[in-house]
Parts: C-alpha cells; structure tokens; sequence
C-alpha cells in the first residue's frame, strides 16, 4: 500500500486492514504498468506490450 501515502486517494478498513482504493476516473501508473478504474471495471495494462486485464462484476477479460 505505499503507493498510496502520497496519492490523497481514499481508504477502507476490511477485516483488520488498510486497503487503498482506485477512485472511479483515475489511473494509476508504475513503471510500465497503467491501471484505470471505471464504473464498469478496472482495466491494468503494460504500456509497451498492451496486455492485461480487465476486472468487473462480468467477469474477468484478458488482453
């Protein structure tokens, strides 16, 4: 979760952590890797190759 502490990006508490969200319309990038959340799902790629996935309540779709 340090990515996180410097973001202003909010936080929930689950069964005794701290877990970092992804606000809807944001993005996130690490090195090579951008992930993009959006009310449909969570979409994370390498930005070089263009493969990933996408997370939502449908499913799970990778690319």
């Amino acid at each position: 979760m340090a990515w996180h502490k410097n973001t202003g990006f909010p936080f929930v508490s689950f069964d005794g952590q701290t877990l970092a969200t992804l606000p809807y319309g944001r993005a996130l990038k690490h090195g090579r890797y951008l992930c993009r959340s959006e009310t449909v799902g969570v979409t994370c790629a390498n930005t070089s190759t263009g493969h990933g996935f996408r997370v939502a309540r449908a499913g799970v779709v990778l690319f």
